[in-house]
């Protein structure tokens, strides 16, 4: 009886300490809008701000600030989950704070799904983008 109480306990423990994991698919939590989060290793690019919307069948916006003045705005592109689960495919991705070229690219990036979830830009640095809303507007 004893066991069972112990072992009740700590599959309750454990259940606990999993609830910071979110547990929808990967493309439910993917889906909404995503904002960059500007720390030291990204502070020196010139990206005053870069949001990510990812829409529900695999449309990706991507709308970036750049310190001085310059917008860059792309709304056709296309975004999917990686065969791996853990990560996300971004099609026509503009790095604004990794190492940025100036032009597009075809990106997979870690997903994190904490609460809020993540996506790294990389997975060295503290660069990412945070979920800031469910539902794209």
């Amino acid at each position: 009886m004893l066991r069972i109480g112990i072992s009740l306990v700590l599959v309750a423990v454990l259940l606990g300490c999993s609830g910071k994991v979110d547990e929808r698919s990967n493309e439910a939590v993917a889906t909404g809008v995503w904002r960059l989060k500007i720390d030291s290793s990204c502070r020196s690019k010139d990206i005053k701000s870069d949001e990510l919307i990812l829409h529900a069948g695999g449309k990706l916006e991507q709308h970036s600030v750049f310190r001085q003045g310059q917008h860059y705005d792309s709304v056709a592109e296309k975004w999917s989950v990686a065969s791996s689960e853990d990560a996300l495919i971004l099609d026509k991705w503009l790095d604004v704070a990794d190492q940025p070229t100036g032009k597009p690219i075809l990106a997979e990036k870690p997903l994190v799904k904490a609460n809020p979830p993540s996506i790294l830009v990389n997975p060295d640095s503290n660069c990412f983008y945070l979920k800031t809303s469910d539902s794209p507007q």
